[in-house]
């Protein structure tokens, strides 16, 4: 299992997210068991991820209002673009847009992650 400690920020703004999932490939494919902590919320992340030496994910990542959501804002789905910064997976920076749940709904934010 992998463990990535980062933040979503934006000018001025900046919160800290949590990210897990099984080891990756050496090949690329898809992601196992992702997981995503951020703002209260507990995201359920799919997707594919490319080869190790240009490593990519495109991610997606859902969470139902009822998993934490004290604000009403309704499930919550985002896409995650990220790419390891260093070849080997130690760092992930990218970006992540709000398709739905809450006021933010269309705009896109900074995401980086280091491993844990």
């Amino acid at each position: 299992m992998l463990t990535f400690q980062g933040a979503v920020s934006d000018t001025g703004e900046s919160n800290p997210a949590t990210l897990t999932f099984d080891d990756l490939s050496q090949q690329g494919g898809q992601l196992i068991n992702g997981k995503m902590i951020y703002y209260g919320l507990n995201f359920k992340v799919t997707g594919s991820y490319t080869a190790k030496s240009s490593r990519s994910f495109n991610l997606q990542a859902k969470a139902k209002a009822s998993d934490g959501d004290e604000y009403g804002h309704g499930d919550s789905s985002l896409t995650i673009s990220l790419k390891s910064s260093d070849g080997n997976d130690n760092k992930l920076d990218g970006t992540v847009k709000v398709l739905a749940g809450g006021p933010n709904v269309g705009k896109t934010y900074k995401m980086n992650f280091e491993r844990g």
